[in-house]
């Protein structure tokens, strides 16, 4: 499921709930390409760490992560489509 978030100077994003599947295959990749430091540093440190083994529970946990994040840059969920 998809929500839709949009913060106080217009720029939208298309934001995904539940388990993160390009989290699952890609890793901290994925944190890299949507601009996201401080889980990109968290999650290539855990998995230095844990030799991978975080990169599962970063699957089921950096969607929900990554939309409190955007929540305290200022973004609120807009129900209707572009």
């Amino acid at each position: 499921m998809h929500k839709l978030m949009k913060n106080s100077i217009g720029q939208v994003k298309n934001i995904k709930n539940g388990f993160s599947w390009t989290t699952f295959f890609f890793g901290f990749w994925v944190p890299l390409f949507r601009g996201d430091v401080k889980y990109l540093l968290v999650m290539v440190i855990l998995n230095i760490i844990t030799i991978g083994v975080s990169n599962l529970v970063f699957s089921f946990i950096y969607n929900r992560l990554y939309q409190e994040d955007l929540i305290k840059e200022g973004y609120t969920y807009i129900d209707s489509p572009i």
